[in-house]
């Protein structure tokens, strides 16, 4: 040894200390404690000098020192690796990495089930940052007081929860100090305290790819012997059996239909003759294999070829009409709790597979027509075997394998879905068991799959714990999605999870108090700046929600819920009790979504979250009636589909053996899986909204304030009243109004609040996203800034709602002609918007009326589109409003070219002009129906069945947003005045009442109206400029078409 020695007396023997160095490779735990330096940890391992000498000494040591191949000296080698001690805690029996250098001992989230079981109260402590051996930080959330026992000395130890600890416990000096460990390296053992109590430890090189052979409570591994004896027991019982698939004797399956039911007949759905080919042949083998025959049953359900993963296709029955109808089988499954104990205590673990485990359990004559169905071109069958697909076909199997694991051998094995189960303490006892088992299923005459058996499993996950060579502990993938949830980067993130913790916070003690340094960042008067305190809250509310699931257990008395959600990027899920009217967390997943499924229509995604969710809980939920939970009406749809196919044909067939129900809970109210379901979004340009009481940064906006407030009188233009400063700035349609007429005033904007000025008179439902103009136009009237107009064309360009709803303007080839519109309403323009999804109203239309002169728009969802409805809203909205047109102006479509509109159009003198056929840019109106569309789109979200919902607004923006071919608004060539938006951001801030006398408020209406033919005379020039400026540039590089009558065009 040349490392640097040192002696010193400890209880009377020499010990040598050496001072060795291991390199730290990607392998190398997180240990902490230790001190590092350039990528080398060095470690104090204590020897008995007379042991080291001795050994120096042996001429085989001697020739040790030579090189091997990979030029290291063996001596060398043997020291490098870690060391692993067998403890227990409570009354469970753990491995444990034993680290001299580590300041405490700590455990990941495994303490939290040992804290249960020991009635230990964890006390929550202000995450404390503890750096590891890599160098790398992580974070200490709470202690708790554990009893260990080693040597038969039992003694508390402080135990620090560090969740993402990278093994369930590490002890350190704490331990070694309160035991009184002494490390004897040489001879693989520490002694514990004053009496030396022997304790086996073990030595793991570096590099080593095999696991610690300390007998742990847990899973076992066969030895070499043991695979052998029991491979030969396998041959000799399982022997591969030719021929038809067998079937058992013991026990058939019944089909109870509710009373009064009549047959049910479906037609059949249609197949491509390539799959006609396959089916065929699959029908072929299921009657040589004896599990149909031909039927003239009065029943039919149809068939659906569902794709595989292998491009091959598999037959499947659509027998959801069938499980509507039959009753419950309340055949009790395992009580799980009692598996729970045999899986704690077993060493050997072996799951056996039954091949095409429901064919081999014979159909009751009675129930066979039920399954009756038809194949295309060969008739009609039924089967003689359970088939796939029908409701409470695992009670029966359940049935089945209590006749065959009877009492007896009811310690040792138990059904597990559709596997049987053996779980034994000894391999001795495991082979008599497994064989007796096999003996029992060949009497029986059902048939093991031998290649999806599994026999000395290695790690088992059920009903939420793992079982391995560790022991059982809960399982870490239960709370992995709480645990791995990114620091939100925003304030939208932030919010949203807050959302999904404040659902956890009666089961968080003094949630608001940890939570605060996080809530007051979503405070508009807050930057949001994420430092060192809010990292501490966040990861510290983490790690409590992750305790919650882990400290409650399924209880298989009370029904189960499933909640789903999916966005853009991926799913989330939790599966929940509600148990004395407290919903309490089992579990919780996500995952993220293939780029093939982010394609997927959003009614598809949410499909796929509840699918997944149902396999993925499926342990829990298999045989028992649950709820599914989601904010989607998307499992509906599909258990209603009609002729599913490809995927969407497997997922509604998947869930046909489950009994559920389906509850609608609003996304606002689904916390958990929304936030879940959005772990994996990328992160988004948050706008942060800012009260006007805030503090600006915005300079110009200070100085120029200060200057005003200063000398009001070098600043006429500028004026300061209610804490809000105001700039006169009339618009071009302002300058016939009084100088102190308050709408010639602009509220002058901070630079911070500009984004929700932006937002309101953009985004809004009352401004629907309408261009960078008319957005202009609409801020322009009450607010300014410098350069507003720059920050709008890019606020405009940059609304990623626009970018994806709105398309590209193209101009058509052609002149283009001039319309002369002398007054309102004398022509109106008519249009049936279609196709629309049926709203929750029952409407499928969009039925609108323009006025051509002031573009004035009336709007309104129908649910049928004939001349019965077109008339009568024509009369309505249009003729007993604002009195009858000269022109109605439509396409050739019969809902407007019928008898029922020519007869009304004759008697009220109205001309009716058609569009050319196959020529629709002629109609005004099919342009605003494009707006009109791209402005719901806008505010439809996951439900497209609201789609009709915001058209009041919607309306309200079109017809008070100023147009640029009239240079006015629609509501201000009708009414002589601008409404003014609802919710709008100056009103809530002035403070200032309007205090003008009523006789001063009539005689100022009397000149608005005064000037209205004025205004009309003025809309009239700008459309006549509009459409020479509009004409100017349609026509540019375009050639004059005289057409004859007669000629094709």
């Amino acid at each position: 040894f040349s490392d640097e020695q040192q002696t010193e007396k400890n209880e009377g023997n020499t010990l040598l200390r050496v001072r060795s160095t291991e390199r730290i490779s990607e392998k190398l735990p997180n240990l902490f404690g230790k001190r590092q330096k350039q990528g080398i940890i060095e470690t104090d391992i204590a020897l008995d000098v007379s042991q080291v000498s001795a050994t120096r000494n042996t001429p085989s040591d001697e020739n040790n020192t030579t090189q091997d191949s990979s030029g290291k000296e063996p001596v060398q080698e043997q020291l490098e690796g870690h060391w692993w001690i067998k403890t227990q805690v409570g009354n469970r029996e753990i491995r444990a990495f034993y680290d001299t250098g580590a300041s405490r001992t700590t455990m990941n989230s495994i303490a939290v089930q040992f804290a249960r079981q020991c009635e230990r109260k964890i006390t929550p402590i202000r995450g404390r940052m503890t750096q590891c051996a890599n160098g790398s930080m992580s974070i200490v959330t709470a202690y708790v007081e554990l009893p260990f026992t080693i040597g038969g000395i039992t003694r508390d130890i402080r135990v620090d929860l560090m969740p993402d600890l990278w093994t369930d416990c590490v002890v350190g000096s704490n331990f070694i100090k309160t035991f009184q460990v002494r490390h004897n390296p040489i001879a693989n053992q520490c002694v514990i305290g004053l009496n030396n109590i022997p304790v086996p430890i073990e030595f793991v090189p570096v590099g080593s790819t095999s696991a610690p052979k300390i007998s742990a409570a847990g899973l076992g591994e066969m030895t070499q012997r043991e695979r052998e004896q029991l491979g030969r027991l396998l041959d000799e019982i399982l022997q591969p059996k030719t021929g038809p698939l067998s079937h058992t004797n013991l026990i058939e399956h019944s089909i109870h239909i509710k009373e009064g039911t009549k047959p049910i007949k479906q037609r059949y759905y249609s197949v491509s003759e390539k799959l006609k080919e396959e089916l065929h042949q699959q029908v072929k083998d299921l009657l040589e294999n004896d599990i149909i025959e031909t039927s003239s049953s009065g029943w039919s359900s149809p068939i659906v070829m569902v794709k595989k993963g292998n491009d091959k296709y598999r037959m499947c029955i659509d027998f959801r009409k069938v499980n509507a109808i039959s009753e419950p089988d309340a055949y009790p499954l395992p009580y799980m709790d009692s598996i729970l104990r045999k899986l704690a205590k077993a060493k050997h673990i072996s799951t056996l597979d039954l091949s095409s485990a429901y064919h081999q359990i014979n159909l009751d004559k009675n129930s066979r027509p039920i399954t009756a169905f038809t194949v295309p071109g060969l008739g009609l069958y039924q089967y003689k075997r359970m088939p796939f697909g029908l409701s409470y076909t695992g009670a029966t199997f359940q049935r089945l394998i209590d006749m065959i694991v009877t009492p007896e051998l009811e310690p040792y094995a138990f059904a597990y879905l559709d596997d049987i189960i053996i779980a034994t303490e000894s391999f001795d006892e495991h082979v008599r068991v497994l064989k007796e088992i096999l003996t029992r299923l060949d009497k029986a005459n059902l048939t093991v799959n031998r290649e999806k058996s599994t026999f000395g499993r290695s790690e088992v996950r059920y009903l939420g714990v793992l079982v391995n060579r560790d022991g059982i502990k809960p399982d870490p993938s239960r709370v992995e999605p709480i645990l791995n949830f990114p620091v939100p980067k925003t304030l939208k993130q932030l919010r949203r999870f807050l959302g999904m913790s404040s659902w956890y916070r009666k089961f968080l003690k003094d949630y608001a108090t940890l939570a605060e340094p996080l809530t007051k960042l979503t405070s508009s008067k807050v930057k949001y700046i994420w430092t060192s305190e809010q990292q501490d809250a966040f990861t510290k509310i983490k790690t409590l929600m992750a305790e919650v699931p882990l400290l409650n257990c399924p209880n298989f008395s009370e029904k189960f819920t499933v909640q789903t959600d999916a966005s853009d990027t991926g799913l989330g899920a939790v599966l929940l009790q509600t148990i004395n009217g407290e919903e309490r967390v089992l579990e919780l997943a996500s995952r993220v979504l293939s780029p093939a499924e982010r394609n997927y229509t959003v009614t598809e995604r949410e499909c796929l979250g509840v699918i997944w969710a149902v396999r993925k809980f499926r342990q829990y939920i298999e045989g028992y009636e649950f709820t599914v939970v989601t904010d989607h009406a998307s499992l509906r749809w599909l258990c209603n589909l009609r002729n599913p196919t490809g995927r969407l044909s497997r997922w509604a067939l998947e869930l046909q053996g489950h009994t559920y129900k389906l509850e609608h809970r609003k996304g606002s109210l689904n916390h958990v899986p929304d936030a879940l379901s959005r772990i994996y979004e990328e992160d988004e340009e948050e706008i942060t909204t800012l009260s006007l009481m805030s503090n600006s940064e915005d300079t110009w906006y200070l100085s120029t304030y200060e200057k005003v407030s200063k000398d009001p009188s070098d600043y006429p233009d500028w004026n300061i009243r209610g804490g809000q400063m105001y700039k006169f700035r009339p618009n071009n349609e302002d300058k016939n109004l009084a100088d102190d007429d308050e709408r010639k005033w602009k509220l002058v904007v901070q630079r911070e609040q500009r984004p929700v000025v932006l937002r309101e008179c953009h985004e809004e439902p009352t401004a629907a996203h309408l261009g960078r103009e008319k957005t202009y136009d609409r801020l322009a009237e009450r607010y300014f800034w410098p350069k507003m107009y720059t920050d709008v064309a890019d606020y405009v360009r940059k609304c990623k709602t626009c970018q994806q709803i709105k398309v590209e303007q193209r101009a058509k080839k052609g002149l283009m002609g001039h319309r002369v519109i002398p007054r309102p309403w004398h022509t109106v323009a008519a249009d049936v918007a279609e196709p629309f999804p049926r709203s929750n109203s029952g409407f499928e239309y969009m039925l609108i009326f323009e006025d051509l002169f002031s573009k004035w728009v009336e709007c309104i969802p129908i649910r049928q589109a004939n001349g019965k409805t077109i008339l009568k809203y024509l009369r309505e909205r249009i003729v007993l409003r604002y009195g009858p047109p000269m022109i109605l102006q439509t396409d050739n479509g019969t809902e407007f070219r019928n008898t029922l509109i020519d007869d009304y159009l004759k008697e009220t003198n109205i001309g009716h002009f058609f569009n050319p056929g196959y020529y629709p840019q002629v109609n005004p109106v099919e342009r605003t129906n494009r707006t009109y569309k791209t402005m719901i789109k806008a505010y439809v979200d996951d439900n497209h069945r609201e789609w009709d919902e915001k058209l009041p607004e919607i309306t309200f923006a079109y017809n008070t947003a100023k147009q640029s071919s009239t240079g006015m608004s629609p509501a201000e060539l009708i009414y002589g005045r601008q409404p003014e938006q609802q919710g709008s951001f100056r009103r809530e801030v002035e403070l200032e009442a309007q205090d003008q006398e009523q006789d001063e408020a009539v005689q100022a209406w009397k000149i608005h109206l005064d000037k209205l033919p004025e205004k009309h005379e003025t809309a009239a020039e700008n459309m006549k400029k509009a459409n020479e400026k509009q004409a100017k540039y349609y026509n540019a590089n375009r050639r004059i078409t005289d057409f004859k009558v007669g000629e094709k065009v």
